[in-house]
């Protein structure tokens, strides 16, 4: 999703945290008028089972937490 916005094909919406891994490659504006919270998710398999692209998921989700802890961001 980041590559299509980034490459002009559109727009998204998208939780906060994901411009904790977007950087500066995107421009975010924070939709106004609202009170809602999202909460996400993540299963993986419990018996190691998980393809190399997977465990890269869960290292990106893991550092994208720490980095949500750290600058006070809400998460859940």
């Amino acid at each position: 999703m980041i590559t299509e916005v980034e490459a002009g094909r559109g727009v998204a919406l998208a939780l906060p945290m994901l411009k904790l891994v977007a950087g500066k490659r995107l421009l975010y504006r924070p939709l106004t008028g609202t009170s809602e919270v999202a909460a996400v998710d993540v299963a993986r398999a419990t018996k190691g089972n998980v393809t190399p692209a997977g465990e890269k998921f869960c290292e990106v989700l893991r550092q994208t937490s720490i980095q949500m802890n750290k600058s006070g961001l809400r998460g859940y």
